[in-house]
């Protein structure tokens, strides 16, 4: 995750400001949202409803069950799209399956409640609407959904948590933000039944006047028939009203909640502090470029002032004239004396000049020294041509930055009471080896679950030590857990990462 390269304004936010901001995001990335809707999401609805053409309404109730998956899909792009990346089509499309098998107790429990639904809506209509009904509550109310589902969204999809560690985190942001997480679910509520009123209302208003067709009496006769007079036209009219509704009210409900979880993060991690020791190395390099070449013009200009000067005095307009008695000699030494004056005035100048200079860059590096974290600095041509990265997560990763023996000294932090760096190097350390060998591609917006998904099915003989040490380093990171000292024993006793790994 590069800060720097943000689309929006990093500050510390009210949190309907944040919301604010979500929409805003939503609403100029609609392009990317349609596109990844119609590849993904689109293709799934229809597939569902055909299956229960029959039932039509358990084949709406099953899309309405898989909304916290749809919602991933709408976040997988605003969130590149937020830190300056433009996903492709293609990894797009594998963000639903992906989704779809780590979600599978939701997955099952919805096509296990529709296909239920839909045995008992064929031979009793009224006893499947009430199943329909009571499905919904309770798996609204109980299992399926969270009164603040967009705002933690982030947190099990970007950063991978579950369980305890998941719990911990989402306590941690909610402090600030729980009532404008609350209210924004129920304005997206309330917006997307009135998307889907309003569309049946238009369709109304576009009967021609004197014609006895009405559709609120259709709504009625629908309510009144029986099973086999189910008018199929209406139920797909009812699908289609639903599943746009359902759609924009995603995107923006997705982009607020998702505004709201990275302004928690800016007031708690102080990312706009981080980008400010960016911003301010770059204009103070900026100073210096600007003073020095002020600096070259001065001295240039200089330069072809005196050759004006020597040019002028000995042309012939400045002849001594005859009958003016004047001695030239003491002209020429007031000459003299007065460029001496001037070149210790320059002389000075100079001075003053490097000595600022040397004092600017003085400062610079003491900045980077005492803020390497945050400027996290560039890769060597080398490493370019290479695609290795530096940093990751705003830790050093490169060899450079590790010391020759890893677990010795992260024994001995640990021993020291700081557990946190010990864990941390020893992440460190397996990822720069995994980097520096070519294991995996790892880009430094990744997180630790996105590192963890890089290297699973390569078949590698690290990843199961690299996946329990992935989820020690969560749980003390972000959770606040240390890890067992059976856990921690496999990781002194385990450690796969050979030193000759990391090229120094």
């Amino acid at each position: 995750m590069e800060l720097e390269k943000v689309t929006a304004e990093i500050r510390p936010r009210s949190d309907w400001e944040a919301v604010d901001l979500g929409v805003s995001l939503s609403r100029s990335h609609l392009g990317t949202l349609w596109r990844a809707w119609l590849v993904t999401v689109l293709p799934l609805s229809l597939l569902i409803l055909l299956l229960f053409f029959k039932t039509m309404g358990w084949g709406i109730f099953l899309i309405w069950w898989l909304k916290p998956i749809w919602d991933r899909v709408a976040l997988f792009p605003l969130s590149r799209n937020l830190f300056g990346e433009e996903p492709d089509t293609k990894a797009t499309i594998k963000v639903l399956p992906q989704q779809l098998r780590e979600n599978w107790v939701l997955v099952i429990l919805g096509i296990g409640f529709a296909v239920f639904g839909h045995l008992v809506h064929r031979e009793n209509v009224d006893g499947g609407l009430i199943v329909l009904f009571w499905l919904c509550l309770l798996g609204a109310l109980f299992y399926r959904s969270s009164i603040y589902r967009a705002f933690v969204l982030p947190v099990r999809f970007l950063e991978g948590l579950k369980g305890g560690r998941y719990r911990a985190r989402v306590s941690l942001l909610s402090r600030r933000s729980s009532g404008a997480a609350l209210g924004l679910t129920v304005t997206c509520v309330l917006m997307e039944i009135g998307l889907f009123l309003s569309q049946f209302f238009f369709l109304q208003f576009m009967v021609p006047e004197g014609t006895d067709w009405s559709f609120w009496q259709v709504m009625e006769n629908f309510f009144q028939s029986e099973g086999d007079a189910f008018p199929f036209w209406l139920m797909a009219l009812i699908a289609a009203a639903y599943f746009v509704s359902m759609s924009l009210t995603s995107w923006f409900y997705t982009g607020g909640g998702f505004a709201l979880y990275v302004n928690s993060r800016t007031w708690s991690e102080g990312w706009d502090i981080e980008l400010a020791f960016k911003r301010l190395g770059q204009r103070i390099s900026l100073v210096v470029f600007v003073m020095s070449l002020f600096f070259v013009v001065s001295e240039v200009h200089a330069e072809t002032s005196q050759e004006r000067v020597e040019e002028v005095l000995v042309s012939d307009d400045f002849e001594v004239q005859k009958g003016i008695r004047r001695d030239y000699q003491e002209d020429s030494d007031s000459i003299m004396r007065l460029s001496g004056g001037l070149g210790f005035i320059g002389a000075l100048g100079n001075l003053l000049f490097w000595g600022v200079t040397i004092a600017i860059v003085g400062g610079i590096i003491w900045i980077i020294v005492h803020n390497a974290q945050a400027f996290g600095g560039g890769m060597s041509p080398s490493e370019k041509e290479k695609g290795q990265i530096k940093t990751l997560a705003g830790m050093q990763i490169s060899p450079e930055s590790l010391p020759d023996d890893i677990i010795a000294t992260a024994k001995k932090l640990w021993a020291e009471g700081r557990k946190k760096d010990a864990l941390g190097l020893l992440y460190r350390g397996a990822i720069s080896s995994m980097v520096s060998r070519d294991l995996v591609e790892i880009e430094e917006s990744d997180t630790e679950s996105e590192c963890l998904r890089r290297l699973n099915g390569k078949d590698l003989p690290e990843y199961p030590y690299f996946a329990t040490l992935t989820n020690a380093w969560v749980s003390m990171a972000y959770a606040k857990e240390d890890p067992d000292e059976g856990t921690m024993g496999q990781l002194w006793e385990e450690w796969p990462f050979p030193a000759e790994g990391r090229s120094r």
